[in-house]
């Protein structure tokens, strides 16, 4: 009797698999091109004697505020939504503050991995190099 349900459930975590997917792309998309266009400023403060470990976490922390203003902006947008739907159909609330606590989480979350690759790549630019670029 619930097998409907159930599908519908499955397809509906299926499709929030792929759009957390498709946020991390994004995400690793852009930090990549972040990092790619500022290598000659990066190469400086290496070769002014930063560390590997700053680098990394410059990136992290870029990253971490793009992440925060993100989750800013949306919240409203959240809220929203949430009123749209609510006056669309019977009986549905305005906002579950549990669920969008743990999908903001998710999400915050699945950024950091997004942003390991890019950070890493910035602490093993060579100063010599990054400085000859462009």
């Amino acid at each position: 009797t619930l097998i409907e349900e159930r599908l519908l459930a499955i397809a509906c975590l299926f499709m929030a698999g792929v759009a957390l997917v498709l946020v991390g792309m994004g995400l690793f998309g852009l930090l990549s091109v972040m990092v790619l266009s500022r290598t000659r400023e990066i190469g400086i403060r290496m070769a002014i004697g930063g560390r590997r470990w700053q680098m990394v976490s410059l990136v992290l922390k870029e990253t971490t505020l793009a992440l925060g203003a993100g989750v800013a902006l949306g919240l409203p947008l959240v809220w929203a939504g949430g009123r749209l739907v609510a006056s669309l159909f019977y009986d549905v609330g305005v906002l579950n503050a549990l669920t969008t606590t743990i999908t903001v989480t998710i999400i915050a979350l699945s950024g950091l991995p997004a942003s390991w690759l890019p950070a890493i790549r910035a602490a093993n630019v060579e100063p010599l190099t990054a400085l000859r670029t462009e």
